[in-house]
């Protein structure tokens, strides 16, 4: 019995329950206006739970294209739900594997945590760039970045950044973090040869 609770806190946790309810809320307010095309958007609902779901209580290595076909339903969520942020993806290559949530969860930080939501011209660039044997993953947004004094205390919490940092490593790439307060993140990853399809 406590391994099924044990089981369902991490589902929970994965689907974010803060922007799962407000999601829901784009949903019904552009049912409401009319403003987008409401079934493209529940589909892309659908898709969100569906992947997440079926990835959150594991680290499945999975194609890029599929991460990214998924990230496009969530990030049109993010802009629906969100006006004056874009997310712009910039992509050389989809030809490697990685784990299923890893770039997820580093956008919904940047979203959430690096722009705070909402912020006015808020943006967070996407790049996946070819390397010599290796690919290299930018996450850059223009927010308010972190203090040294804040950076430290989520290192010593292992605090998510970290986690995918030390499974990173494991799996023979690299994380690295270069923040400052007030102009915003830039996270860096580089997937390894043994890992490109």
């Amino acid at each position: 019995q406590m391994e099924e609770k044990s089981s369902q806190s991490v589902k929970l946790s994965s689907l974010k329950p803060h922007f799962l309810f407000n999601a829901l809320n784009s949903v019904k307010c552009e049912v409401i206006s009319d403003a987008l095309d409401k079934v493209d958007l529940l589909d892309d609902f659908a898709a969100y739970l569906r992947y997440i779901l079926r990835f959150s209580e594991n680290n499945n290595v999975i194609s890029a294209k599929e991460i990214v076909a998924f990230l496009g339903s969530y990030i049109r969520l993010e802009e629906a739900r969100y006006d004056q942020i874009r997310i712009i993806f910039e992509v050389e290559t989809l030809h490697f594997q990685m784990e299923a949530l890893t770039l997820f969860e580093l956008i919904y930080n940047a979203i959430h945590h690096g722009l705070g939501g909402n912020a006015p011209d808020g943006k967070v660039w996407v790049r996946i760039q070819k390397g010599k044997g290796e690919v290299i993953i930018e996450i850059e947004d223009n927010g308010k970045g972190i203090s040294k004094e804040a950076y430290q205390k989520a290192y010593e919490e292992k605090r998510s950044l970290f986690q995918i940092k030390e499974s990173m490593e494991n799996r023979g790439g690299s994380f690295h973090i270069d923040t400052m307060e007030n102009r915003g993140s830039t996270i860096y990853l580089v997937i390894p040869d043994t890992i490109l399809c």
